[in-house]
């Protein structure tokens, strides 16, 4: 390849670089628990659950909703905005789940609730009650917070997994 060429390919790598970096800029791919407030999870599909063990970290690959977009006027028909994203809490303890799969294997996260918070023993960091309600019951531990990473390009879905 002569120089000329590999000047324009490194170009063009560097401004699809930038031009990535613009794009991705302006979406938040990763919450934390400082955004706990403005998120929801109602109705998330949850892909998997890996638990804790040596790192304290429990993990949920959920169908995360960005976004609600109603179809028909006067109508309760939505499409989704829905990206696989991996929430992880941190720091689990007292892990309880008391889910029950009758008649289905699906999972759907009805609301996740954050209370109680206090100062860890290091006297720096707050600890928090979590209770994940579920379609199926409830998963209950407590945890220092939370990262919610998105894995995947948002796409628009009819459904929710």
């Amino acid at each position: 390849m002569d120089r000329t060429n590999e000047r324009k390919r490194l170009k063009e790598n560097r401004r699809t670089s930038e031009f990535y970096k613009e794009m991705t800029k302006s979406l938040n791919l990763t919450w934390t628990d400082k955004d706990f407030k403005s998120m929801s999870w109602h109705d998330n599909f949850i892909e998997s659950i890996t638990f804790p063990v040596d790192d304290l970290v429990l993990t949920l690959t959920i169908n995360y909703i960005m976004e609600w977009i109603r179809t028909y006027d006067n109508e309760k028909y939505y499409k989704y905005k829905v990206g696989l994203a991996q929430l992880s809490f941190y720091s689990v303890l007292n892990l309880n789940i008391n889910l029950s799969f009758n008649d289905t294997t699906c999972l759907y996260i009805d609301e996740i609730l954050r209370e109680n918070s206090r100062l860890c023993p290091d006297q720096k960091t707050l600890n928090w009650d979590y209770r994940i309600i579920t379609d199926q019951g409830d998963i209950t531990f407590d945890s220092t917070g939370f990262t919610q990473t998105l894995i995947s390009n948002p796409k628009i879905s009819d459904i929710l997994n």
